[in-house]
């Protein structure tokens, strides 16, 4: 296991822009969302205190709409998925405390799908993962929850398929082009588990022994020949797996529990917790560090502005607010 213990420089604050209406009920991946549009834009979707659904479009710099008491309670979750056959972009949003999830057609705001989830034997619920897949042209919406089974559903509300897991905490989906699968991938309690979805059985388990953390934030490596999932757990522990056999490639220890991760490329990551590092996962070695005060990155996405080049978004857990930040040359040396 690698140490992270080194810093070549550090940077100044500079932002392009901080949208400070926005919130982060608890702290989840996928509180706010970027995607790429219909008409090639840049789109950020958001909530804030007022369970409003927001949308920023990221070229223009301006918000384009809005979606009033969008559900009861705080919204704790957001995904997109494109639906090829009606030629529209999709966003789910979730609110964890009713178990209620929607659907809404991007292009006109309609309100596709509202229905409640039904996970009888739960209370207290604060969160519930849950993404739309995109499987042979059919849509999909995709449950799960720290202590309940991972739930299909279509579009109309027909429950179609259940997959076995318990102490969910990450839900997302990784498409394998090569071989045409869509695969369900899930943080839990201890390990992480891949399914296939069009078999609708179990894939493979990645567990290091000894580990009994939550996994929280999950990407998948698809830039070399091995496929990697790259994950994290709250004790600040970053372990590289090979997605197919399950290998545990590398095991990265940092100083601190980390909330969130992001690639900028093949061979370098961020991680946020009280502040975003730049790693090189290949030295196991911080390249930049930004220091940010009493503040926990929770949610992280970076696109390649057309104007501004590699452009960082992050969450800030304490205040909500989602922050924008270039990523310079001289950053990357």
């Amino acid at each position: 296991m690698g140490n992270l213990y080194k810093t070549k420089n550090n940077s100044k604050n500079d932002f392009l822009n901080t949208i400070t209406d926005s919130s982060c009920i608890y702290s989840y991946y996928n509180s706010f969302i970027v995607f790429k549009s219909l008409d090639d834009n840049f789109i950020l979707v958001y909530s804030n205190n007022f369970k409003n659904i927001i949308f920023y479009n990221l070229i223009d710099n301006r918000r384009i709409n809005k979606i009033i008491n969008a559900h009861r309670f705080e919204i704790t979750n957001f995904y997109h998925c494109f639906d090829k056959n009606n030629n529209r972009n999709l966003i789910l949003s979730v609110s964890g405390k009713d178990l209620n999830v929607k659907v809404w057609n991007l292009q006109n705001l309609d309100n596709i799908v509202s229905y409640v989830i039904l996970y009888t034997d739960i209370k207290n619920v604060n969160i519930m993962p849950s993404i739309l897949i995109n499987n042979d042209n059919n849509i999909y919406i995709i449950t799960s929850h720290s202590n309940g089974p991972i739930k299909v559903f279509d579009l109309d509300g027909n429950k179609t398929g259940e997959l076995e897991s318990i102490n969910t905490y990450f839900i997302d989906n990784y498409y394998d082009i090569k071989y045409s699968i869509n695969y369900i991938i899930t943080g839990n309690k201890g390990n992480v588990i891949s399914y296939n979805f069009n078999r609708n059985k179990k894939f493979r388990t990645y567990s290091d022994k000894g580990d009994s953390f939550e996994h929280t934030n999950i990407i998948i490596n698809s830039n070399e020949d091995i496929i990697k999932i790259i994950e994290l757990t709250f004790d600040g522990i970053i372990r590289i797996w090979n997605f197919y056999s399950a290998e545990l490639i590398d095991k990265i220890k940092f100083e601190y529990g980390l909330y969130s991760i992001c690639l900028l490329d093949k061979n370098r990551l961020f991680i946020g917790y009280d502040n975003i590092c730049l790693i090189d996962l290949n030295n196991k070695e911080i390249i930049q560090k930004y220091i940010y005060i009493d503040k926990m990155v929770v949610n992280m996405k970076k696109i390649i502005h057309p104007k501004y080049g590699n452009l960082l978004i992050f969450q800030d857990s304490k205040k909500g607010g989602i922050e924008f930040k270039t990523i310079k040359k001289n950053d990357l040396i």
